[in-house]
C-alpha cells in the first residue's frame, strides 16, 4: 500500500540522516520507525537491529535478559561436553 502525506522538511532532513548513519535506504529507515511504532519491527522490512539506536537494543536486551528466572541452575562444563550432547550417536 501507498501513503502519501506532507511531512515537514526539518523531519524529513533528521530521518535521512538517520538513516545515513545506519547505513540503510532512507524508505528502510522509515519504514522501520513506522513498524516500531505499531510493535512490529522487525517483521516486515528489516532487521529489528537495525531500527533501534544502541540505547535502545542495550535497554530491550537488558529486559529480555531479566525476564529469565535468576534461579536456573548453571550446566556444568560437563553438560557441555560434545558427547554429552548426543549421547546415542557415535562421534
Amino acid at each position: 500500500m501507498t501513503l502519501t502525506i506532507d511531512v515537514p522538511a526539518g523531519i524529513i532532513d533528521s530521518l535521512r540522516l538517520k538513516a545515513e548513519r545506519k547505513g540503510i535506504p532512507f524508505e528502510e529507515y522509515v519504514l522501520g520507525v513506522l513498524e516500531k511504532e505499531v510493535g512490529l519491527a522487525g517483521t516486515q522490512g528489516g532487521d529489528l537491529w537495525r531500527n533501534l539506536t544502541k540505547e535502545e537494543w542495550l535497554k530491550a536486551f537488558h529486559q529480555w535478559a531479566d525476564s529469565h528466572d535468576a534461579d536456573t541452575p548453571i550446566l556444568s562444563n560437563e553438560a557441555l561436553r560434545r558427547e554429552n550432547m548426543y549421547e546415542d550417536r557415535e562421534l
